[in-house]
């Protein structure tokens, strides 16, 4: 939380660092709250993928599919904003709000009314290059933000100031990310199509992998198993910069980067008065 992280521009790389501190110190309980959300969304798209793709009789339940991975794209995006709210929790130091019903209730419809649409703004702000970073930003920081109780229009207004601020450092963050990812998936590819080959030499398990050669890696399943992971190992990365985009942003009206250092200091001088 050092001041050159609120200049403009400036601060990127203390960003990821913290970030990254971050979900190394969390505790079991957040990394559960997003795998709770992703998981069976992510599984549940790996077997729509294939079924659409191969399935003989995919014609008669693609609807009644379609329907299902909307539900639980829902899903998906409500543990992102309750883990969203605990890595908020975690940067400022203070217990988590509880989660009464009226707060569910507004989370939830938060999600529900705003989220969809980017399933369609993104990919078109993709195309265009030049909204992208704003975009994007906008739909994380919904997340990021969906926790809070505040209704649609306060959100949607607070969501594009935040995605509006320090555009070039967001670039710059989009660039990394993006390399990043790349870097991963090409690591998760490569585990892949090492792995089962590694099972029959270790084991002796033979595998259909094995079995069907070079072969197994040239379908689209395949690659689709390899961006799942890789979003699952990257997206709580992205979760946690925006958050702490959001953060610092709103801190520089409120002054909350400076009472969670003080706060953070006091923890660490009472053990040593203590003692």
């Amino acid at each position: 939380m050092k001041p050159s992280s609120r200049e403009p521009g400036e601060g990127l790389f203390d960003l990821i660092e913290e970030a990254v501190h971050l979900l190394r110190c969390a505790p079991l309980s957040l990394h559960a709250a997003y795998a709770v959300g992703a998981l069976p969304f992510v599984l549940a798209f790996l077997y729509f993928w294939a079924d659409m793709s191969r399935g003989a009789f995919a014609r008669e339940h693609a609807a009644f599919g379609a329907v299902g991975m909307g539900l639980l794209f829902w899903w998906m995006k409500c543990w992102q904003a309750v883990f969203a709210a605990a890595v908020r929790a975690q940067i400022t130091g203070r217990a988590a709000a509880p989660w009464t019903l009226r707060r569910a209730g507004h989370l939830a419809l938060t999600q529900l009314a705003l989220q969809p649409s980017g399933l369609f703004a993104v990919p078109l702000a993709m195309v265009t290059i030049f909204p992208f970073a704003w975009v994007y930003g906008f739909y994380q920081n919904l997340t990021a933000a969906g926790a809070d109780p505040v209704g649609l229009g306060p959100a949607c207004k607070t969501a594009a100031a935040q995605a509006g601020h320090r555009l070039g450092q967001s670039w710059l963050m989009l660039g990394v990310l993006s390399l990043f990812t790349l870097l991963v998936w090409l690591n998760t590819i490569s585990a892949m199509a090492i792995l089962p080959s590694l099972l029959k030499t270790l084991l002796g398990i033979d595998t259909a992998f094995t079995r069907s050669g070079i072969h197994s890696i040239f379908n689209t399943t395949y690659f689709a198993c390899s961006f799942a992971l890789t979003y699952l190992f990257v997206d709580p990365l992205a979760k946690t910069l925006y958050v702490l985009r959001c953060f610092y942003a709103q801190s520089i009206h409120s002054g909350d980067d400076l009472q969670a250092d003080l706060a953070r200091l006091r923890s660490r001088a009472l053990p040593a008065a203590n003692s």
